[in-house]
């Protein structure tokens, strides 16, 4: 004959269980903090304050309360940059404000032109506009650009790969096209300028040095950081850059040897200096 449970028995054992899965749940919940804890990333975000280029070009970085770029002390083209609402509208040279380049967009705020204001060596004021075109990831992949240097338009073509770096620039002279940068490789840093967010503000110093001084100024639009680089300069001289970086806890590089082997003629001419970095990470 089975024996019947009494209610206090069965009371006995429901609290038992509950105490059992309580005592359980509580071992868990004091492993979870841990796991979390060894899951949670402890970098944080840096802004650019400082930095040392080719021990020449020294920049100071200025931002405001909402941590967008208002000017960079240092560079010659321009020292402030005005926004409306996120955007950068203007570029200003502060000694002499006739020297600015605006900024213009379309109607889903893509940047399609900027325009160069100065004066020339009569003091008499000019303007270049180039087109630029925009991707649907925003990206600059075309720049019919127009400057003083240059006698007429030259078209520039650029590439991405699928991190957002730039990996090609080309140009087209007189239906002629040719390479005029290639960034080879990148590491799985982040780049200085990153949070500077100066792809439209600087893509015109960076596609104007690459063609006619045969220099590799994509830091300012890249995600990461170029291991190897080449690029040829207006006498189709080829310039090959390999950049050896040191970092800060939060992946940011604090600097970088670079070396910068450039062939002419029947010789090869080899440079090598350090880029220095200094950030506010918060």
């Amino acid at each position: 004959m089975k024996r019947l449970k009494t209610p206090f028995k069965q009371g006995l054992i429901s609290l038992f269980l509950i105490a059992l899965l309580a005592q359980c749940s509580q071992k868990e919940l004091q492993l979870l903090p841990e796991q979390t804890k060894n899951n949670v990333s402890t970098t944080k975000d840096c802004i650019l304050k400082k930095a040392l280029h080719s021990q020449v070009f020294s920049y100071e970085l200025n931002y405001n309360a909402r941590q967008l770029l208002t000017g960079i002390d240092g560079f010659e083209d321009f020292d402030l940059i005005e926004y409306k609402g996120d955007l950068p509208i203007k570029a200003i040279n502060s000694l002499d404000k006739s020297y600015h380049i605006d900024f213009g967009y379309d109607a889903q705020n893509n940047l399609n032109a900027f325009t160069f204001f100065g004066k020339d060596a009569l003091s008499l004021p000019f303007d270049f506009k180039s087109k630029v075109y925009t991707n649907a990831k925003k990206q600059i992949y075309k720049v019919d650009l127009a400057l003083p240097v240059f006698r007429e338009i030259v078209v520039i073509n650029i590439e991405y790969d699928t991190k957002g770096n730039i990996k090609k620039i080309t140009k087209t002279e007189k239906a002629k096209t040719s390479t005029v940068l290639e960034n080879l490789q990148f590491d799985d840093k982040k780049s200085p300028y990153l949070k500077a967010s100066l792809s439209h503000v600087m893509m015109y110093f960076v596609l104007y040095t690459a063609v006619l001084g045969g220099e590799n100024n994509t830091f300012f639009i890249n995600q990461n950081n170029p291991i190897s680089a080449t690029v040829f300069n207006n006498l189709q001289e080829e310039i090959n850059f390999s950049y050896k970086y040191s970092y800060n806890a939060d992946n940011y590089p604090i600097s970088a040897e670079i070396s910068r082997k450039q062939k002419q003629a029947t010789q090869i001419k080899t440079i090598s200096y350090k880029d220095l970095f200094e950030y506010d990470c918060k």
